[in-house]
């Protein structure tokens, strides 16, 4: 996505995946701000989270996650009619 991620973790340790963000968005901050010689803020609020609870929704979730950027760039060209299966498989594949 050209302006959020998606994510699909484990918590494996109690607040895991608070403090493996805050790494992150804190790291990739410095990074940024130093190659683009800026300071403050690069992401714009908190991260959000949902908790997984069944299979069914860890499918979903993951199915989600690999086919929303294909159809929303889809959805964004003028003239499409259907949203073509090939298209969003041709999609996923470049962004592997």
């Amino acid at each position: 996505m050209p302006n959020h991620i998606h994510l699909l973790l484990e918590q494996v340790t109690n607040d895991g995946i608070s403090q493996f963000m805050k790494k992150l968005a804190g790291g990739y901050a410095c990074y940024f701000n130093n190659k683009y010689k800026r300071c403050g803020h690069v992401f714009q609020g908190r991260f959000k989270v949902q908790h997984i609870q069944t299979l069914d929704t860890l499918f979903n979730t993951a199915c989600y996650i690999h086919t929303h950027l294909a159809i929303s760039m889809i959805r964004k060209q003028k003239n499409y009619k259907k949203i073509d299966q090939k298209k969003i498989i041709q999609v996923i594949e470049y962004y592997k």
